[in-house]
């Protein structure tokens, strides 16, 4: 892939988390979007990562702002909320937990248009 399909391959977090250390970040990385959570503090070969398909990007992202997506796709991660938080689960299992105020950031973030990557 060349660098005008992947803008970013490093892992950025929303603009709108810039004060904390905790958040949902983001890198592109060819064909697939990862997704992984900062607070993570075990060995960095072993952190839990959901990859989600550029293809299903657009729907992951529309489902993270609510939107009620007909399933049916495995490729576009689960989200649950509650007042405890987000638990986005990819479809062999892989959970990451986010605190209420990560994922405010990160919706914020989506809305802002911060998590485009560049070929879609």
């Amino acid at each position: 892939m060349s660098s005008t399909n992947t803008p970013r391959r490093d892992w950025f977090k929303s603009s709108f988390s810039a004060s904390s250390n905790n958040c949902v970040e983001v890198a592109f990385d060819g064909d697939m979007v990862l997704v992984r959570d900062d607070k993570y503090d075990g060995p960095a070969d072993l952190q839990p990562t959901i990859a989600v398909p550029v293809t299903a990007w657009a729907a992951f992202l529309k489902v993270t702002l609510g939107a009620d997506i007909q399933a049916g796709s495995i490729a576009v991660p689960s989200i649950a909320t509650d007042s405890h938080g987000t638990v986005v689960r990819d479809a062999v299992g892989t959970a990451l937990e986010f605190t209420p105020a990560e994922w405010t950031a990160f919706v914020a973030g989506i809305r802002a248009g911060e998590f485009i990557p560049a070929s879609v």
